[in-house]
């Protein structure tokens, strides 16, 4: 018994000397879609939608004439069809993406959303790219544009690979039920689970096999690329900050999260603004 407690403890210290050599765990990032935009909901871009509610299991319970602390109200203390409609978020997702994938899920929190009618003129957001290619952005803003009781339940799931990646998404349902349908994660004929036998030293090994200038490192990010329908780590270059206004040009490095011989070396752009006086 205790050869074995110490032969994991030193398995344990063994690994995070391992990780110490290669990169910083704050530089394990959380992940995105390979769109433009992090969230298909607005309650960190304060955007459609204004006036939010979040509620997360284990959150603090609140009591009148009280503060909440880290405003992180319990999920018990959401509307009822809060947990109705989780109920059709999570079996939207095993029906779409299988109970393989769904098993690998962590629910984070819900949020209640009210619209902000007038966030951005009509001219502006329905000429962008983004509002022509996302079906849901459409749905939510003509939400948004009829009445201020249009709000939306917004479910917010969290796929991981180990303890640090971490790539986040959400499932819209508005106030009828009707999950809004556009997936950020892959179909069950599609899914090819992640390769769970990687090392951060390994996939910052394969990004500089594959790419001699990637260094310095800035991120490792798990991220999913919608039209190939498949998980990838994202491994970017640091650049520096320059305090000029133009565009500055990264190399980056896609390794398969399923296949890690698959890789592709491609570039990122940092665009930035004039510099304040």
């Amino acid at each position: 018994m205790k050869k074995s407690l110490l032969t994991g403890v030193l398995l344990l210290l063994m690994t995070r000397f391992a990780f110490s050599q290669c990169i910083d765990k704050n530089q394990v990032q959380e992940g995105f879609q390979f769109t433009n935009y992090k969230h298909l909901c607005f309650a960190t871009d304060n955007t459609l939608y204004s006036t939010i509610y979040t509620f997360y299991p284990n959150g603090e319970v609140y009591d009148a004439g009280h503060y909440l602390v880290k405003n992180t109200i319990d999920i018990k203390q959401a509307a009822a069809n809060a947990s109705k409609y989780r109920h059709i978020a999570d079996n939207t997702i095993k029906d779409y993406a299988g109970k393989s994938f769904f098993s690998e899920l962590h629910f984070q929190s819900v949020s209640i959303e009210y619209p902000q009618p007038e966030w951005m003129p009509d001219s502006i957001l329905e000429n962008s790219t983004l509002y022509k290619e996302d079906s849901v952005l459409r749905k939510l803003h003509k939400l948004a544009k009829k009445t201020e009781d249009n709000y939306i339940y917004c479910y917010t799931y969290e796929f991981k690979a180990d303890s640090l990646s971490s790539y986040p998404f959400n499932l819209v349902v508005d106030k009828f039920g009707k999950v809004l349908r556009h997936f950020y994660f892959p179909p069950k004929n599609r899914y090819k689970p992640v390769n769970k036998h990687f090392t951060y030293c390994q996939l910052i090994t394969i990004a500089q096999k594959a790419q001699k200038h990637i260094n310095p490192i800035e991120s490792i990010q798990l991220s999913y690329n919608s039209s190939e329908k498949r998980f990838y780590w994202i491994i970017s270059q640091h650049i520096a900050n320059e305090h000029k206004e133009g565009s500055y040009y990264y190399n980056v490095v896609e390794i398969d999260a399923a296949n890690l011989s698959r890789v592709k070396r491609t570039r990122g752009a940092l665009i930035a603004g004039p510099s304040e006086s």
